[in-house]
C-alpha cells in the first residue's frame, strides 16, 4: 500500500504528559468488539479540497487525501501517518522533507481521543481527535521550489468525532470534521482526564513570524475499519 503521510499542519507535539493525569474521570477508550488489535482505520480521497490558513489568509491549498490510523489495545491512543495530495501555493507544487517534489506533504504522529466538551455544558458531551505530530526541528517544513517559498507549520489541531444515534454503539468506521475559518481552528479546547482544559493551537510561518493558523478538510469524513473489524469509543 501506498506510504501515508498527512500535511505538514498536524504539528509539534503537546501536553502529552498533561493528558494522562491520574483521576477517576477517564478519557474515551477504543474498544475491539469484532476482530482483534491491531485496528487499523483508513480514509482515501483523491478530491477532498484541503486548505491551510493563517489569519492573513490562505497559505497552502491541497486536492486528496489519504490517512491511516492504527491503535494496537484498549486505550485513547493511537498512531497516524497521512498525505495530503496536490498541495499547492498559488500554482507552485509544493512539498516537505522526504516526499518527492510532487505535491505531497508528509507528516505522522500520535493522535488521542478527547472529550471537547462535557456533559452538562452548554455544548453537551461531545468527543474529537487530537493530532500530535512529531516535530521535525521544532516544524514542519513545506518548500515550494517554483517561487522559493518556505511554510513552517507547528502546533497541534483537534477535529471533532461525528456521534452515533443513541443506541448504535458499534462502528465500523469513523466521521469526522476539521474545519476552522480566519486562522481559528472550529474546535481548540479539551479536557484531559483530570477534568483540566487545555487548548490545541495551531501555527505557521512564511518568513515573517508564526501567526496562528487553522487546517481545513472540507466536509465530513469517514475513515473505515479495515479486515471486518468493529469497536466501540466508550466512555461517551
Amino acid at each position: 500500500m501506498k506510504r501515508f503521510k498527512i500535511f505538514g499542519v498536524m504539528l509539534a507535539a503537546m501536553w502529552v504528559m498533561g493528558l494522562m493525569a491520574t483521576s477517576a474521570f477517564a478519557l474515551p477508550d477504543i474498544s475491539i468488539t469484532l476482530g482483534s488489535y491491531p485496528l487499523h482505520l483508513n480514509y482515501l480521497s483523491n478530491t477532498v479540497k484541503t486548505r491551510l490558513e493563517s489569519v492573513n489568509g490562505a497559505v497552502l491549498t491541497g486536492e486528496g487525501l489519504h490517512v491511516l490510523y492504527l491503535t494496537g489495545e484498549l486505550t485513547a491512543l493511537g498512531t497516524f501517518r497521512a498525505i495530503f495530495l496536490k498541495v499547492v501555493a498559488g500554482t507552485a507544487k509544493c512539498f516537505n522533507q522526504g516526499v518527492e517534489a510532487n505535491g505531497e506533504v508528509l507528516t505522522e504522529g500520535s493522535f488521542h481521543i478527547v472529550y471537547t466538551s462535557l456533559a452538562g455544558s452548554a455544548q453537551g458531551l461531545g468527543i474529537g481527535v487530537l493530532y500530535l505530530p512529531k516535530p521535525l526541528e521544532g516544524a514542519t517544513v513545506i518548500k515550494c521550489p517554483a517561487t522559493g517559498l518556505e511554510v513552517r507549520v507547528r502546533g497541534s489541531v483537534i477535529g471533532s468525532i461525528v456521534t452515533l444515534p443513541e443506541g448504535e454503539g458499534e462502528r465500523t468506521g469513523q466521521k469526522s470534521v476539521l474545519t476552522g475559518t480566519n486562522g481559528k481552528q472550529a474546535i481548540r479546547a479539551f479536557w484531559n482526564d483530570a477534568k483540566v482544559s487545555l487548548l490545541a493551537k495551531l501555527e505557521s510561518s512564511v518568513g515573517a513570524g508564526f501567526l496562528e493558523s487553522n487546517q481545513v478538510v472540507e466536509g465530513e469524513t469517514e475513515a473505515t475499519a479495515l479486515n471486518g473489524a468493529m469497536y466501540k469509543i466508550t466512555s461517551i
